[in-house]
């Protein structure tokens, strides 16, 4: 709960409570493979926590004891769907720190062996909403890397690919919360591909479509500071749109609402250290913004 709501330095403190309660019971059955899971759990949630804080080097660490266990789980026992989505999960956690940290080879090669495991899992349980899911994440993973590269084709096809999976997950539960959060993300993240290849048209509509799909969710949630901050970050994308395109007016609105929504959760201690530079960046732009009025008949003309 503390996570869910914002509260990090609580969800550190509460995960490594767990942690430590985990390699005590993993110290005192070493070969079981319970409490060895249980363990790795405990390293990845760590792992997450202290990445949202902005300490990358603990993450990583965390990532890597949480990797080496699942290696171990999967070795023992292969044919266990869980401990090759465990697997595959780990994979996925250190390929999105290579990215965080530039290393977009590595990153690219965690996200492969991540996919593959996935693919596998897909095949053997095509009815599985949790496989399919999986595999969503990985096609966005890659994408992520492929647009951090500058292939924008590449990262178009992954999101799409990404996005249909999605789609059909929000068709068989249309109420799924998790399901329309990733609609929401992918939604954005084709949205980036748009911008990055100026096309402002498709971008404004991609992140328009994520924006309504996040206050749709914050209306169901009000206290869940993760919906909170995509409002944010919804915001300041479509002033990033509306300022490529000369649309000040409108831009200094975007950019107003995410200032105000990103500095409201920081002033609740919610906004991750790593978002902090998208609120900076959100007041400079709206400070460099040319000023505007607005002259006969709507158009909108410089002073």
């Amino acid at each position: 709960m503390s996570l869910k709501g914002g509260d990090l330095k609580a969800a550190r403190e509460y995960f490594e409570k767990s942690l430590n309660l985990r390699e005590q019971l993993a110290r005192q059955d070493p070969g079981g493979a319970q409490a060895r899971r249980d363990l790795s759990v405990s390293y990845e949630r760590l792992g997450i926590v202290s990445l949202k804080v902005g300490d990358l080097k603990a993450a990583r660490e965390s990532f890597e004891k949480y990797l080496n266990l699942s290696e171990q789980l999967a070795r023992q026992d292969p044919g266990s769907a869980q401990a090759r989505r465990d697997l595959s999960v780990s994979y996925e956690r250190l390929g999105n720190m290579s990215l965080k940290g530039g290393d977009l080879k590595a990153s690219r090669e965690y996200f492969a062996q991540s996919l593959n495991l996935r693919e596998q899992l897909a095949h053997q349980d095509p009815g599985s909403a949790q496989a399919r899911r999986d595999l969503a994440v990985s096609y966005s993973c890659l994408g992520n890397v492929s647009l951090q590269g500058g292939d924008l084709k590449a990262a178009r096809e992954y999101f799409a690919q990404s996005l249909n999976l999605t789609e059909q997950l929000a068709h068989q539960d249309p109420e799924n919360v998790q399901t329309r959060n990733d609609l929401a993300v992918s939604f954005s993240s084709l949205g980036n591909v748009s911008l990055q290849g100026g096309d402002l048209k498709a971008a404004r509509e991609y992140f328009n479509k994520s924006l309504n799909l996040s206050e749709q969710l914050a209306r169901q949630d009000p206290e869940n500071a993760q919906t909170a901050l995509e409002l944010g970050v919804s915001f300041y994308k479509l002033g990033v749109v509306h300022r490529a395109a000369k649309q000040y007016p409108e831009a200094e609105a975007w950019f107003r609402k995410a200032v105000d929504q990103l500095s409201r959760l920081k002033a609740q201690g919610k906004l991750p250290p790593a978002m902090e530079k998208m609120l900076a960046t959100a007041q400079q732009e709206l400070n460099a913004l040319p000023r505007q009025t607005v002259s006969g008949g709507g158009r909108v003309t410089p002073f």
